[in-house]
């Protein structure tokens, strides 16, 4: 938490610095989720890269929390 949270939510991504890596309130907009889902607006590869995608329930997980606000909790 903290430091991680703070690298997170509201700084842009490395790849695309005009897309926030966690936008609070929209997961649709967080470049996180878009990483974790491959969608075709993404550089690079997806998370994890070089594994199996995660199930939708932990990528629900995330985007639930980015549209909370992503509380620092």
């Amino acid at each position: 938490r903290g430091r991680s949270w703070a690298s997170l939510v509201g700084q842009p991504s490395q790849e695309i610095t005009t897309q926030l890596r966690v936008a609070p309130g929209s997961a649709a907009a967080s470049y996180l989720v878009k990483k974790l889902v491959g969608g075709s607006d993404i550089v690079g590869d997806r998370m994890p890269k070089n594994a199996p995608l995660r199930p939708q329930t932990e990528v629900d997980q995330v985007a639930g929390w980015i549209t909370r606000g992503a509380p620092d909790d």
